[in-house]
């Protein structure tokens, strides 16, 4: 995985090897919803399923290497969270990106916007469903009719703001592993 920090967000490529392994598990989920006779939710065309199932676990997969976190693709498993406690939504749309939300998601689970394709990534910014499930955020962005909570890039927040609440949420974690408490350098730049 190659990281490239920009301005408006993270930028990832992904290996060779990872997109390999993140599609295999995008073609196992649309291959399990195909022989249990599921239908995409939220009005997907069908014939999408196969991309949006390849592109959202390499999304998931950008994410999980991020923050440093497991991913097994949760094959299966549709209440599980995408990785750790984390939501991901990966739009294939760079031109005109959108995270969307529904009802049945988590209100206080971070949900993250990555956009982009074939392997190359954006992090865009992340949010809190609660925040949007309002009627004025109720449209269909694409005029595809899959009405959605639609939250556009401008009004996410910043991905620096969660890597601050995940450094504190290891912190606590390594701390009740460990039987003590743990502090962090004030700075990246003071990291090894």
């Amino acid at each position: 995985m190659e990281r490239v920090r920009e301005q408006s967000g993270f930028f990832v490529k992904l290996t060779d090897d990872e997109m390999r392994m993140a599609a295999q598990r995008g073609i196992e989920r649309h291959i399990d919803c195909l022989r249990r006779g599921l239908t995409h939710l939220y009005g997907a065309d069908h014939k999408d399923g196969w991309a949006m199932n390849i592109e959202g676990a390499c999304g998931e997969l950008v994410v999980a290497q991020i923050f440093g976190l497991y991913w097994c693709g949760n094959l299966g498993n549709f209440a599980a969270s995408d990785v750790g406690p984390l939501e991901v939504r990966t739009c294939r749309n760079i031109n005109d990106p959108v995270l969307s939300l529904w009802q049945k998601d988590k209100d206080e689970a971070p949900f993250l916007l990555v956009v982009g394709n074939n392997g190359e990534y954006e992090l865009v910014g992340w949010t809190f469903p609660a925040d949007w499930k309002r009627q004025e955020y109720w449209r269909d962005h694409y005029g595809k009719g899959r009405y959605a909570y639609c939250v556009l890039p401008k009004d996410l927040r910043p991905m620096g703001e969660l890597f601050e609440r995940a450094a504190d949420w290891y912190r606590r974690r390594l701390g009740l592993r460990l039987g003590v408490e743990c502090s962090m350098p004030e700075s990246a730049e003071a990291l090894p």
